[in-house]
């Protein structure tokens, strides 16, 4: 299983992302969120599409983090 961490920061509210596929978790950070995405990310994009994107990050996750989805 795949995980990918997308951050992202929007110039106003950010919307919900919990109906997009492959969204499993959502953290809200100031001016936007964490997005943890399994498998492709093309829904999430689609979504990003119409956002005023100011920032935008991906990062897989550390060991340590697949490690504490199982435990």
């Amino acid at each position: 299983m795949h995980t990918t961490v997308v951050e992202i920061v929007v110039d106003g509210p950010f919307p919900l992302f919990d109906d997009v596929p492959g969204v499993t978790a959502v953290d809200l950070i100031p001016g936007g969120a964490r997005l943890s995405v399994t498998g492709s990310p093309a829904a999430l994009l689609t979504r990003f599409a119409n956002l005023p994107v100011l920032r935008m990050r991906t990062d897989e996750p550390s060991l340590e983090e697949i490690f504490l989805t199982y435990y």
